[in-house]
């Protein structure tokens, strides 16, 4: 998280310091300096990230599979709701990552990149036709007033090709049955029922 060798190196130092020294001073004064540098440097990644992503759906072959990982709403949470620059230190607030609240912004931001991301589907003529997956890698982690049930639910949205209705699955899901939907999709078999049935299936240890 730092765009020159000496950032990279003042960071280390940074977190260094952070696992061995727990006065505030320390703290206080190395969570301003690495919210700065790493802040800024977090905040063009996931520019260059969205604008890689939305020009790849506009140009790429209709028969593309395409994976984008947006670092969002991973902190340093850097991001107001409407995409601009918010100054954050990331050891700041009555959290180690933050206030809760700068979390819920930045999920307010990500609800607008999957906007972008979807009017760039219509605009290039794929949405209908498209099978869209979206995902994470964990749940709510920062979000102190949920449920225990909350914090463990891992977000799935999937949009299949030609799907009119929304469909809600209740019962637990594995990812890996993702793989039922994904192949038949570029074999050409994108009927929404069977694909629907496919994800309804029973869990299975195989592939």
């Amino acid at each position: 998280k730092g765009e020159t060798l000496t950032e990279k190196m003042l960071i280390d130092g940074v977190l260094t310091l952070f696992s061995h020294l727990t006065d505030p001073v320390s703290h206080a004064l190395g969570s301003r300096l690495y919210g700065r540098l790493a802040g800024e440097y977090w905040y063009r990644i996931n520019g260059l990230l969205l604008a890689e992503a939305l020009d790849l759906i506009s140009s790429s072959p209709r028969n593309t599979l395409a994976v984008f990982h947006l670092p969002l709403p991973h902190g340093p949470f850097v991001f107001n709701e409407d995409g601009t620059y918010f100054p954050a230190s990331f050891l700041e607030g009555d959290r180690s990552d933050g206030p809760p609240a700068w979390y819920r912004r930045h999920l307010r931001y990500l609800d607008r990149v999957i906007g972008r991301i979807t009017d760039a589907l219509h605009a290039s003529g794929r949405f209908d036709d498209a099978l869209v997956i979206m995902t994470s890698d964990h749940g709510w982690r920062f979000e102190p007033d949920a449920a225990p049930e909350e914090l463990l639910h891992v977000p799935l949205i999937v949009k299949l090709p030609r799907q009119k209705t929304p469909a809600v699955i209740r019962e637990p899901f594995e990812l890996t049955r993702l793989r039922r939907i994904i192949e038949p999709v570029f074999d050409g078999e994108a009927d929404p029922a069977a694909l629907l049935r496919a994800l309804k299936a029973p869990r299975s240890l195989s592939p």
